[in-house]
């Protein structure tokens, strides 16, 4: 049912512009091209064929399973992370928490939580938004486990935008 703010100020696709109840179109999010095929198993990068870890996994010690990304950061997820991130775009944590839940479906193991990354506390402060947080809120609750907050940034880092 479609809401007065809905007919006045309906919301545009993140990723073509046009009319779309929860900034992205389904035909955005369905032509949005996913991560397939062979995978480094430790991180989820592509590879030419399967291997248990990529030139990068190799020489590290992780202290998770695996990690896989749903989707290349072409130019429709840019605006759609960033429409999220930086322009109050909390309507598209649903289309991404899809996409985070596609990319789930293959990894091994069963997990037991969800967690994030979260903001410096200076970031906190300015947007008083936890993206990551609403993000894996969302995700633990389709997946029936809960969201806990395991990680804690320990030093100032760039955005990653930058």
């Amino acid at each position: 049912m479609l809401g007065l703010k809905d007919v006045i100020c309906p919301e545009a696709c993140a990723g073509c512009c046009r009319i779309a109840r929860g900034g992205l179109c389904r035909t955005c999010l369905e032509e949005m091209p996913r991560i397939s095929g062979a995978v480094c198993r430790c991180c989820g990068r592509p590879l030419d064929r399967p291997a248990a870890s990529c030139i990068d996994c190799r020489s590290r010690n992780f202290r998770f399973d695996a990690a896989r990304q749903a989707a290349p950061f072409g130019p429709v997820l840019r605006k759609v992370v960033h429409r999220f991130k930086y322009s109050g775009g909390r309507s598209l944590a649903a289309p991404l928490c899809d996409l985070v839940l596609e990319a789930a479906c293959g990894l091994p193991g069963t997990a037991q939580a969800v967690t994030w990354i979260p903001p410096s506390p200076e970031r906190l402060r300015r947007t008083g938004v936890d993206h990551g947080r609403i993000l894996a809120e969302l995700v633990a609750g389709s997946l029936g486990k809960p969201a806990v907050a395991l990680a804690a940034r320990t030093r100032r880092t760039r955005p990653q935008m930058r």
